[in-house]
């Protein structure tokens, strides 16, 4: 693996399926792209920077027994099939500002995944380490940033922003390599 490539983390089950080994995986799988539904006014309750990827994105997953290994895996392994659910706002006029705030994606039943977990796992499951994040427009950069690290980015990672007829709707993080040595490496003093 390239000098600026953290190494690959031991091999586990997650949901079911083995992930962090290369071996276990196909060469065809390049990278991982999470384009969730986001939107909705409700995401305008944070405020301009207040998503936080650890914080307020929930996916509810159904954990698998490792002992069901010598088992078909049933479907209900892995994301549940209310996946569109554990992202959906209150409805648009039910309560205030503050209660709906307050109450922002706060489902508690089953299990879920947070934004840094994700990362983390998507960088674990691709041999590249290249992730794509379709993430609200009111993501927290420092947010995005603390995950990166926790999930053994470093260097720099790339943001696109994308507006419709003037609007800044969604931004892209685009997460992978290090290039901050092309940049800085040959520096004139």
């Amino acid at each position: 693996m390239p000098q600026y490539m953290p190494p690959p983390v031991q091999g586990r089950l997650f949901a079911g399926y083995p992930i962090g080994g290369l071996d276990m995986l196909p060469r065809h799988i390049d990278l991982a792209f999470f384009d969730p539904p986001w939107g909705g006014i409700d995401y305008e309750i944070l405020g301009k920077n207040g998503y936080d990827l650890e914080r307020n994105m929930k996916i509810q997953v159904n954990w698998c027994d490792e002992e069901k290994n010598e088992e078909p895996e049933e479907e209900d392994c892995g994301v549940s099939d209310d996946f569109f659910d554990t992202f959906a706002a209150p409805k648009h006029n039910q309560g205030s500002k503050r209660s709906r705030k307050k109450n922002f994606n706060k489902k508690t039943e089953g299990e879920f995944v947070n934004g840094k977990e994700l990362i983390k796992l998507a960088a674990e499951a691709v041999r590249s380490r290249v992730v794509m994040l379709d993430l609200p427009r009111n993501t927290s950069k420092n947010s995005l940033g603390s995950c990166a690290l926790a999930s053994g980015y470093r260097g720099n990672l790339k943001l696109e922003e994308h507006y419709l007829n003037g609007r800044l709707k969604t931004v892209t993080a685009y997460l992978g390599s290090d290039y901050s040595s092309l940049i800085n490496g040959n520096s004139a003093v």
